[in-house]
């Protein structure tokens, strides 16, 4: 079995997606989730985190919460990655990983685990903090999860890196970790985009997206879509003449019921807040708001 933490492996490097939109986790959700982690086996032991690279100085990935959940499958399995702001993250962001990890489980498809990458400070988003603040608090929020994790390569590396590259060094480093272990017997995964509905209305507009690469993207890796209940995206990838039409089956759509929590964003949060209030309950881990709160963050 895999007993890595960090594991080293020297990348190359460069259009992260709008952090989804999804809704707050419920304690329904989190008792399921404990559920899951009490009857399967483990692909990593645990480990403290001390450093975001390895003894070589090349960047490491965690696996510290990789599990395999089923002995005979038929599909590959995979491993999912949100990429996005997380400005500040919230459990929204957590949630929409659990909805998707729920649904490609339903379809007999393993799910070893996720991870959140924030995205550069070079992208430029209106009131991003800094990297190293923002990679702080996805750690506290993921904490508690039994499958979520934080890669800090995106964030670590000299500017703006596509989603696609982000995919693959997760990719590269996760086999990486898998050959080191010379003692698994597990499938490699493979490595799905998880993000909302606007973004893939995004892949479908002339100009936005890199064609060359988002084919790349859909056909190697392929894309988890949250929706809120009611929202239509069929007609988006059923338009003819478009990528998303062409790798229709790579894209996987997963409903978001939970409607009173649609207004939940990392936007609300730092208005709260701006305004000098805390944010409201449950939106946010207690850990992050404390680090908020700690270090002075978007006043």
């Amino acid at each position: 079995m895999i007993g890595l933490g960090w594991v080293g492996l020297g990348m190359a490097y460069v259009d992260s997606s709008p952090t989804p939109s999804a809704a707050v986790c419920c304690e329904a959700a989190r008792t399921k989730t404990h559920e899951h982690a009490s009857s399967r086996p483990s692909l990593s032991s645990s480990y403290g985190l001390v450093s975001l690279a390895s003894n070589d100085g090349k960047m490491g990935i965690p696996t510290d919460k990789l599990s395999c959940h089923q002995n005979k499958r038929e599909q590959q399995p995979v491993v999912l990655v949100s990429c996005g702001s997380f400005n500040p993250p919230t459990v929204a962001h957590m949630r929409v990983l659990e909805l998707v990890r729920d649904e490609y489980m339903r379809r007999g498809i393993d799910v070893y685990g996720a991870y959140m990458s924030p995205v550069h400070d070079a992208y430029g988003k209106e009131s991003l903090i800094s990297g190293e603040h923002r990679l702080a608090m996805c750690h506290l929020a993921s904490e508690s999860s039994d499958f979520i994790m934080t890669d800090p390569w995106e964030v670590s590396q000299d500017g703006y890196t596509r989603t696609l590259y982000v995919l693959e060094s997760i990719d590269r480093r996760l086999k990486e970790a898998f050959r080191a272990d010379e003692g698994q017997i597990v499938e490699i995964p493979r490595t799905v985009l998880v993000c909302g509905g606007d973004v893939v209305e995004s892949m479908a507009k002339p100009g936005v997206w890199d064609q060359e690469l988002l084919e790349k993207l859909l056909s190697d890796h392929g894309v988890a879509c949250v929706v809120r209940s009611g929202v239509c995206i069929e007609n988006v990838l059923d338009k003819q003449g478009t990528l998303l039409h062409k790798y229709r089956d790579a894209v996987v759509v997963v409903e978001n019921g939970d409607e009173a929590l649609q207004g939940v964003s990392s936007t609300g949060v730092r208005g709260q807040v701006r305004r000098g209030e805390s944010p409201t309950d449950g939106v946010v881990h207690p850990a992050v708001v404390k680090y908020i709160k700690d270090n002075g963050l978007y006043t």
